[in-house]
């Protein structure tokens, strides 16, 4: 494991909230919620390939609960910005 950047949030409990990740080349998007608006926009040239997952990350003393629905990948055939 290895993070990439930290963006600050605030979640509400017993909310569900949208999240969209697009990596193209070595170019990485995050949207919460807002679609329009990347929570952040980076490069990181660590990895040409991989996989995908998802993790909570709890610093309440592992009391945290996170839930994950309607994950889907697909293939982009997007040009790098």
């Amino acid at each position: 494991w290895r993070a990439i950047t930290n963006v600050p949030m605030s979640f509400a409990p017993n909310k569900f909230y949208h999240l969209k990740v697009e990596a193209t080349g070595p170019r990485i998007r995050v949207f919460v919620t807002n679609m329009d608006l990347p929570a952040f926009d980076l490069r990181d040239n660590s990895f040409a390939s991989g996989m995908i997952g998802v993790r909570d990350f709890c610093t309440d003393g592992n009391r945290s609960l996170s839930s994950f629905a309607n994950l889907k990948a697909s293939a982009s055939s997007a040009a790098v910005p």
